[in-house]
């Protein structure tokens, strides 16, 4: 298990990396809405948002962009085991996923190690033989970058246009107030965090808000709730961007499983999202305004597709969405 240090250590390693990862993500918004926006209809989740994350997780990491969709589909896959409603036959599958994803990792971490790098797995390699780093750790959060990295901003990128693409006076306000988006990308996380809830192991006798906690059971900590809470938020069920406390959220937990990977999800919601209302002018969500359906999931909280429609401006610009019939909460 990863002690303070080491996360702290590699937490600071990769928000130290984040700012310069800015160019990145514009070019490859560009790319990817240039070649999905067609036909009328773009579906968001597979034309973007599942595929930008990981693109950009690969240039931080430092794996080479031809491995991106091959990183998505195992660490997606390791995900996918804190659904709790797998198949046996689903069950083995992702742990075949995560066995080989480890192996790449592994072997990309050896190779660091004998040729010195300047990306986050040379980063990581130079702190193990340091004695900084323990390897197990740095395969963990190699694992953890791949696969929640992707994941989880993959769902916040699917949510927040989901949201934006309902209410055209929210689009409105945003291009009218563009220093709002940050407080926007803050709501939309605390009212629909990626993950729900992440299970804990307790290590030791404890208590938690007067509830006895003995050693070894397991606890679910229920993000959804905390972000719910009316002692804390008002009218907690509402999005609003007036709120005091915008960060006052736990989607990315907290202390030391403080996701390593927030500052990275927050620069790419910001970019992509900035991009899109630069884009687009109005919006509605798949073919009459369907509703969009979550995937089956105790923990995760993610759009299979997002169909977008769009009308072209000419081959060579953006694309606007369509003007919706009519207005239904997703």
């Amino acid at each position: 298990m990863a002690s303070s240090h080491s996360r702290w250590t590699a937490w600071a390693a990769t928000a130290k990396r984040v700012p310069g990862l800015q160019p990145l993500i514009t070019p490859v918004f560009e790319i990817l809405w240039a070649t999905a926006a067609y036909d009328g209809t773009i579906e968001w989740m597979d034309a973007v948002a599942n595929r930008l994350p990981m693109s950009v997780v690969a240039d931080l990491i430092g794996v080479p962009e031809a491995y991106a969709d091959q990183l998505a589909r195992w660490g997606y896959a390791s995900t996918r085991l804190l659904d709790g409603l797998m198949s046996a036959d689903e069950l083995a599958a992702s742990m075949a996923a995560i066995s080989e994803l480890n192996a790449y990792i592994t072997t990309r971490l050896r190779e660091a190690a004998t040729s010195p790098r300047d990306d986050l797995i040379g980063v990581l390699a130079k702190a193990c033989a340091a004695g900084e780093l323990d390897a197990f750790t740095a395969q963990l959060i190699l694992v953890s970058l791949f696969s929640a990295g992707g994941e989880s901003t993959a769902s916040l990128l699917g949510t927040a246009v989901s949201i934006l693409a309902t209410d055209a006076a929210l689009q409105r306000r945003l291009r009218d107030q563009p220093d709002l988006l940050g407080v926007f990308i803050e709501e939309t996380l605390r009212l629909e965090p990626p993950f729900r809830a992440h299970y804990r192991h307790v290590l030791g006798d404890t208590e938690l808000a007067g509830a006895a906690l003995p050693r070894n059971s397991r606890v679910l900590l229920l993000w959804s709730a905390a972000n719910r809470d009316p002692a804390h938020f008002e009218a907690p069920d509402e999005f609003r961007l007036d709120r005091p406390i915008s960060k006052g959220h736990m989607s990315f937990g907290r202390g030391v499983h403080f996701c390593l990977g927030a500052p990275l999800a927050r620069l790419e919601a910001a970019t992509v999202l900035r991009m899109l209302l630069d884009h687009a002018s109005r919006g509605s969500v798949g073919p009459g305004n369907t509703r969009l359906l979550w995937r089956c999931s105790q923990t995760e909280r993610h759009h299979p597709v997002a169909p977008v429609p769009v009308e072209t401006i000419n081959p060579d610009d953006a694309c606007r969405w369509a003007r919706p019939s009519d207005k239904e909460s997703v």
